[in-house]
């Protein structure tokens, strides 16, 4: 049996650490490749999973089990249930390639950090096209960011944006026109709260899926 402890972490070295949610086989063995990615490339730090089956236990440090169905909603239901005070969200599709310990520096000034969305807007598909789902109550200059990476702190204010973001996202698979994509609603969700919001560079959460560029040293790859 997994065990797990859904305590706030003490202060000191796990005050700090990085969160999967993954449910389904396919996205519990990606998991366990990207997890193996930050043991060999940054092993000092605590990672933790939310999962819905058996993983390899050797890669997290804490295994939550879960009975989420497999659907992109379980990472919003359970990133407030993180054990870190400060924590790096990653999607199991990605891929560590350096050490990212600023990740949690800039949240001494900022609430949450996320990399804008590389195709901008996220897509659906309507009457045979796909079109961008945008929301006419938010001025397009204000951008989409990308779920798959995101640090936040333990902070209420946080956690009910989280809620928000849910909701929105459950709203958004009831609509007449339904969208099953979390994007969009959490683009919402921060536009109507009061954070303060990191973006971070291409470097953070470099996409597979589409054209870019970097500058720097590639930290973390994001795609399959």
């Amino acid at each position: 049996m997994q065990t797990c402890d859904n305590r706030p972490a003490p202060a000191g070295a796990s005050a700090c650490g990085i969160l999967y949610v993954a449910t389904g086989a396919a996205s519990r063995a990606e998991a366990v490749i990207s997890a193996r990615s930050i043991k060999t490339t940054w092993p000092q730090i605590p990672i933790a999973i939310k999962t819905d089956g058996p993983v390899d236990q050797s890669c997290f440090d804490q295994i939550d089990l879960i009975s989420d169905c497999p659907d992109n909603l379980a990472k919003v239901r359970r990133l407030a249930e993180t054990p870190f005070e400060r924590t790096l969200f990653l999607d199991s599709d990605t891929y560590c390639l350096h050490p990212m310990p600023e990740l949690f520096d800039i949240l001494d000034r900022f609430d949450l950090a996320a990399a804008h969305e590389a195709g901008r807007f996220a897509t659906r598909w309507e009457a045979g096209t796909e079109v961008f789902v945008r929301n006419l109550e938010i001025p397009e200059c204000f951008p989409e960011y990308n779920t798959g990476v995101i640090a936040f702190r333990r902070d209420a204010e946080v956690f009910r944006m989280f809620v928000r973001w849910e909701r929105l996202c459950e709203e958004a698979r009831r609509a007449q026109i339904a969208d099953a994509k979390d994007q969009p609603s959490f683009r919402h969700a921060i536009y109507e709260s009061g954070l303060r919001v990191a973006a971070l560079p291409p470097e953070y959460n470099f996409r597979l899926v589409c054209s870019g560029f970097a500058r720097g040293p590639i930290k973390l790859i994001h795609g399959r």
